[in-house]
């Protein structure tokens, strides 16, 4: 008996330590809709910052309060130089936040090197309390004592002071708040901030006993967003149980089945959005959240005429349909002498560019035509490459066998995920995604007489001629130019054409007699199986498969290539991927910085140019269109 109630009340004490971290993740995101996935990277920096003048001083309480008032300035100048012109944009804030993770996450490792450390916790609070015959260790009964303040300084702010009433009012209509004289853009910069100050008295507080570590923010993220997810974006209430469910869950499960690791927290995240998409006491999105801002991050085909000053333009010659041809068939003879003149190496980095261009553009389909933002797309890829895998390694050697067989599991899985997680808008399918993505990574982290565990499956056999590296970079770069013409094709055709109606206003393609589910559900489909191909072409191209293929960092990574090429494109997808594979591998040749690098690029190009590489040529050629054009007259 004592031994279970040691770990329920482990489980209470982790769970208050998620209500704090969660509850600034859950305020931000109710007042300014602002979905930061950076969150876990204030916990880093506020318990290295905390443990620095905890070491420097000797004393803990000045070390927390060094940690929360850095992490609230820190967290005012993110929102207020940053996000805060892409409030309405989803798209734009996962891409900006997740550079901010690379830029965070390598400048702490930078400063604080790459060991974990531990912080000292006061002499006082290092031994154990015995309440009843019942001994637990003082500073997990403090971490219990501070999430009980915690939760009821919130509720006395949100109900009782001036503050809470404005914050009230806002989350309910910000519009209306405006209205009479609330200063919305101070409210909302003040209370990321004072989210971001939990977030980091949460870091501080918990080194004593987690410790900081690099990585840890990415798995602080996750255990958050379990937390909202279960509770509801959105709401204090929610926050509060679901950090008491997570937190006993994890604790109970590790417990019992030591090998599930997250899997259980994430199959409980999955559960609770299936059974409500909103979460137990979360925000109703309206279905138009969806597509709030189609105009800046997704671009439609250019229009081949403009009314009024550009007609004259029509016939230059950078406008005719031969030029675009003649480029598509210069860059068709450029990609089939490469490896002709290219060195090995480079051919090899090509052959990976065209893998992750054919993964780009399956998840554009979806993002960029259907505005649905996915961050477990990399589910399909590793299915795909897990079947593989074990078909060539357990079943047969038949390459039409094996191929057969992934993708046919890939498309299976594909229609069931989508008609478990359709059913969600918004944030709450991203997040839903991201559930179902740990919970396979998990699976095949766990299940190590079937996948490997963590060692994933190594020596895969493969056909004798995907090892000639130029031969298999002909064959991508076919599989390339197959998947870019299917996909024309596709956003050409009625299907594709209903999937951007619906971007724009499920409403009105409902009442127009559009099937919206269906549309979306095939959609997800083909996106899925072609997310699938790139899988099998990687498993094929270095004979390794991976739990880390269903990691969220490998849809994240797509979505940066997406967005850096152009959102709504099929060619920005391939220009992004280009770019990614080739930056990361000289970048990671020259400096141990490189991330840093990365990150700081992915944010300036998020607030230089949110449309993306072609977004941007397209709008200067625009406009050198219309001065040549009101020139000319």
């Amino acid at each position: 008996m004592l031994y279970w109630l040691t770990h329920i009340v482990n489980g209470l004490s982790f769970g208050m330590l998620l209500f704090v971290i969660a509850a600034g993740l859950s305020l931000i995101f109710g007042l300014c809709r602002i979905v930061n996935l950076s969150h876990g990277s204030f916990y880093l920096l506020g318990g290295y910052i905390g443990f620095s003048v905890a070491r420097f001083t000797g004393s803990f309480p000045l070390a927390v309060i060094a940690a929360m008032l850095s992490m609230a300035a820190l967290g005012m100048l993110t929102e207020r130089y940053l996000l805060r012109r892409f409030r309405v944009n989803p798209l734009a804030q996962v891409l900006l936040t997740f550079g901010l993770i690379f830029v965070f996450g390598d400048l702490a490792q930078w400063i604080w090197g790459g060991t974990p450390v531990l912080l000292e916790k006061v002499p006082m609070l290092s031994g154990a309390t015995n309440i009843a015959g019942f001994s637990y260790p003082t500073y997990r009964l403090l971490i219990l004592l501070i999430g009980v303040v915690i939760v009821l300084l919130l509720w006395w702010i949100l109900a009782r002071t001036r503050l809470g009433i404005f914050i009230r009012a806002a989350v309910d209509d910000g519009e209306m708040a405006t209205g009479v004289g609330i200063r919305m853009n101070l409210l909302m910069t003040v209370t990321f901030g004072f989210g971001t100050l939990l977030t980091g008295l949460a870091g501080c507080i918990g080194a004593p006993f987690l410790g900081v570590y690099p990585g840890l923010d990415i798995e602080v993220l996750l255990y958050a967003m379990a937390v909202v997810i279960v509770g509801g974006l959105g709401s204090l209430k929610g926050a509060f149980i679901g950090a008491l469910l997570v937190g006993i869950l994890d604790s109970m499960a590790k417990a019992l089945w030591p090998e599930t690791g997250m899997f259980s927290m994430f199959a409980l995240m999955a559960i609770a959005l299936i059974a409500k998409p909103t979460g137990l006491f979360g925000l109703p999105m309206a279905p138009s959240s969806q597509v709030s801002v189609t105009e800046e991050m997704f671009l439609d085909p250019a229009p081949s005429s403009t009314s009024g000053s550009l007609s004259a333009a029509k016939t230059d010659w950078w406008a005719r349909p031969a030029f675009a041809w003649t480029c598509a068939a210069c860059l068709l003879a450029a990609g089939l002498v490469c490896p002709i003149i290219l060195p090995t190496y480079y051919v090899r980095l090509f052959t990976l560019a065209l893998i992750w261009s054919i993964f780009a553009m399956s998840l554009d389909l979806i993002l960029g035509l259907g505005g649905i933002v996915s961050l477990g797309h990399a589910v399909f890829f590793g299915i795909c490459a897990y079947t593989i895998g074990l078909t060539a390694l357990r079943l047969t050697s038949s390459l039409f066998l094996q191929i057969g067989s992934a993708l046919f599991v890939c498309a299976f899985a594909a229609l069931v995920l989508g008609w478990l997680l359709l059913r969600s808008r918004g944030v709450y399918f991203m997040m839903l995604t991201i559930a179902f993505s740990e919970v396979f990574r998990a699976i095949a982290h766990s299940w190590r007489s079937v996948t490997g565990g963590g060692d994933g499956l190594a020596a895969i056999p493969r056909p004798a001629w995907t090892t000639s590296v130029e031969t298999f970079y002909y064959c991508a770069f076919l599989v390339c130019i197959a998947v870019f013409v299917f996909l024309r094709f596709f956003v050409k055709s009625r299907i594709g054409i209903a999937l951007v109606g619906i971007r724009e206003s499920e409403k009105r393609m409902t009442s127009l007699g559009y099937n919206v589910e269906r549309v979306k559900l095939l959609s997800f489909v083909v996106a899925g199986v072609l997310g699938g191909v790139a899988g099998l072409l990687y498993v094929y191209f270095n004979g390794y498969v991976s739990p880390e293929y269903f990691s969220v960092d490998t849809s994240a990574q797509a979505i940066t290539m997406i967005i850096f090429g152009g959102a709504g494109t099929l060619i920005g997808p391939i220009i992004g991927a280009f770019f990614v594979v080739y930056v990361k591998n000289i970048l990671s040749t020259v400096t141990e910085r490189w991330t840093l690098i990365l990150g700081i690029l992915f944010v300036l190009m998020v607030i230089a140019a949110p449309s993306g590489v072609v977004g941007l040529w397209r709008k200067e050629w625009y406009k050198f269109r219309k001065k040549k054009s009101l020139s000319s007259e």
